[in-house]
């Protein structure tokens, strides 16, 4: 979505379909990422993300207009997400997760991109939330606007979480470089 579009209200009119259309198509793929990297599961970000264009098309029919729908799509989409994985306890106590994987046989099987999994399983919600969003390339200010994060520490609460992943990586024998 072109950033003029995305600083303005969004209200679709009943017979304005060809707006919301271009807002799918410029969000979905966003969406799509940052749910799949908080789920894991595909099928479950295409059902998140078809309820939650259904709750912005009815919103904006309905005369509700929404400001900066590009980062309301992304805030549904890491609510919906958490509260998935709430529903499923994916996401276990950091204690309980180390006591689960505490021999050598099932630290040898997280390598790579399990690894990676791993350590964002170990951080809390919004932690995850704003490292996802980081790496999705959103700049300090949409990651501040869409966490409620004070725009001037999300720099040093992102170098925070990374050394706290790096910690986590560290304990299971993950090289990083």
């Amino acid at each position: 979505m072109s950033q003029n579009a995305n600083l303005t209200d969004f209200n679709i009119n009943a017979s304005d379909l060809n707006q919301f259309e271009t807002t799918y198509q410029e969000n979905y793929n966003r969406m799509f990422n940052i749910g799949l990297k908080m789920t894991n599961d595909e099928e479950v970000v295409r059902d998140i993300i078809q309820d939650i264009f259904e709750k912005f098309y009815l919103r904006t029919k309905n005369g509700i207009s929404i400001s900066k729908p590009q980062n309301w799509l992304v805030k549904a989409t890491i609510y919906s997400c958490i509260d998935w994985n709430k529903s499923r306890n994916r996401f276990k106590d950091n204690e309980e997760a180390l006591n689960m994987v505490s021999d050598e046989k099932q630290l040898a099987t997280i390598q790579n991109n399990n690894a990676l999994e791993y350590a964002l399983s170990k951080l809390k919600s919004e932690e995850r939330t704003i490292i996802i969003l980081y790496s999705e390339g959103f700049k300090y200010l949409e990651i501040a606007d869409i966490t409620d994060v004070k725009h001037t520490s999300i720099g040093q609460t992102i170098a925070r979480i990374l050394r706290k992943m790096e910690k986590i990586l560290k304990a299971i024998n993950y090289e990083l470089y």
